[in-house]
């Protein structure tokens, strides 16, 4: 033990202040707790390595004080000058939160008892006071949660598969990619390219991360797959293409070294997280999904009515509208919204692995299923229904943004005819679908299909009560809905 004294003050009262309680502790513990963190799965596996542009580099202006860490000179070059794939839109950001039912951040300053009582818990790296607040951010609010995927307040799944606390104090990269979500999502909320802070978490997660995939055991921690997740849904956040395809491979080989469809199973909260990135990066690259089961089924996989005695209209079919496959899909996510909705109303929410099941077969056969060029109906149906899907996925401050797709959406839906009331029901859900999505609401033709549809001179209930005949998860999309329906009546 050093033979140096270190003077701390008194208050009288029996108990040091926090600041000089860390220091005691310090003092105490010096050269004691160097054991490396044991982990529980130890595999042999090929190594998976992040692509270099996936880390934007530290500016060369920030010096190693402020970082607090040593970091390679090499690894320094320009911040990310922007995040292009985030856009800005008027009907996602309702100041009054009495209209809405999406869930909005509160972040708090910590006061230094709550720091103090941090500082006596061993976390799997040293943390400074603002990633202390971060954390405490994540646990008090779990906000990652709360604001992009919005189904998890409609689902219950399983406590056992969200049990990830113990990781924050084994895992130095999850630690490190926990901070680095908060942080991120902090910059998307205040639209502002990412902080100091995030690319330091940012550093520090890849850093880490590539050092467990280094071992034998790396690819089998649970933890790497949650990390690489985090990194694939951050790097689609801020317009890094070529990071978001590089994790995306990496995501597909170790689901694949786990056991593929059947590990999938198995964890229906990681595959719903993952579905829907596979849902968004489809949508934006017009890739093929990377975690389907090539061997599904065309057959609809619920049995049952089209809706429930909950339900307070009757669902419209589109037996005689569209093709057989893409009608079994459609009254497969009909059903669904149904089952969603009854829970929420009951509260009894589904279960996640009844759910996730039902939601992946119906998201692989719309990306998988080939558009049927005699029959645009169904085309503009199959797009309507994944952009209904990307609904469900949200970003602070702004949405994800799809040009080629929109394009895409917008041909198809002016390529329908509307002959029956039936058509002009479904044409008319499919706009507000897309203005709540993809759309830009100002272009011409949408102002145009609104104006001259039975809607644009209705208010907003009847007009919702109309959509439900389609298929509406109330406690989702009420306030996008309602913003949308606004934009496209101005």
């Amino acid at each position: 033990m050093s033979t140096e004294f270190v003077f701390v003050n008194s208050t009288g009262i029996g108990k040091p202040r926090g600041p000089d309680r860390i220091r005691i502790r310090s003092r105490c513990m010096k050269g004691k707790n160097t054991r490396e963190a044991i982990h529980p799965h130890v595999y042999k596996g090929a190594k998976y390595t992040l692509s270099a542009r996936s880390l934007p580099k530290i500016p060369d202006h920030i010096s190693e004080e402020q970082w607090r860490h040593d970091s390679p000179a090499a690894d320094r070059l320009a911040r990310p000058k922007s995040f292009p794939s985030v856009q800005t839109q008027a009907i996602r950001d309702d100041p009054d939160p009495s209209k809405s039912n999406e869930l909005h951040f509160v972040y708090p300053k910590l006061n230094s008892r709550v720091l103090s009582d941090w500082s006596l818990l061993r976390l799997a790296d040293d943390l400074n006071t603002d990633s202390y607040e971060l954390l405490s951010t994540f646990l008090s609010y779990n906000a990652t949660k709360q604001t992009t995927f919005q189904l998890e307040q409609c689902v219950d799944f399983d406590i056992v598969h969200d049990a990830h606390l113990p990781w924050l104090f084994q895992d130095k990269a999850f630690l490190h990619s926990t901070l680095l979500a908060v942080a991120a999502l902090q910059d998307l909320r205040m639209k502002r390219p990412p902080s100091k802070t995030t690319l330091f978490h940012l550093k520090k997660t890849l850093g880490s991360l590539n050092h467990t995939l280094g071992t034998s055991w790396g690819h089998h921690a649970d933890a790497t797959i949650w990390i690489i997740l985090t990194l694939a849904w951050l790097a689609a956040m801020f317009g890094d293409q070529a990071a978001a395809a590089t994790h995306m491979t990496g995501l597909r080989r170790l689901v694949e070294l786990r056991g593929g469809q059947e590990y999938l199973r198995q964890q229906p909260k990681q595959h719903f997280k993952l579905i829907c990135l596979d849902l968004s990066w489809s949508m934006y690259s017009g890739s093929r999904p990377h975690f389907s089961d090539e061997s599904t089924s065309w057959q609809s996989v619920i049995v049952g009515p089209l809706w429930t005695d909950h339900q307070s209209v009757k669902a419209l079919t589109v037996t005689d509208l569209v093709g057989v496959r893409m009608a079994t899909i459609y009254h497969d996510l009909q059903r669904i919204v149904g089952i969603i909705n009854d829970g929420v109303d009951r509260g009894d929410p589904i279960k996640g692995d009844l759910f996730q099941p039902w939601l992946a077969s119906v998201q692989n056969r719309l990306l998988l299923l080939e558009c049927d060029p005699d029959n645009p109906m169904s085309e503009i149906l199959r797009l309507g229904l994944l952009a209904f899907l990307s609904t469900t996925i949200q970003v602070p401050g702004g949405c994800m943004t799809y040009p080629s797709f929109a394009s895409t959406y917008g041909r198809a839906w002016r390529a329908v005819e509307a002959p029956t009331p039936e058509h002009q029901l479904l044409l008319l859900w499919l706009l507000i679908v897309g203005a709540m999505s993809v759309l830009d609401v100002s272009e011409p033709w949408v102002k145009l299909g609104w104006t001259e549809s039975a809607l644009a001179g209705l208010a907003w209930e009847e007009a919702r009560h109309r959509l439900e005949k389609v298929m509406w998860v109330n406690c989702i999309q009420d306030g996008l809905g309602r913003r949308a329906f606004a934009a496209l009546s101005c």
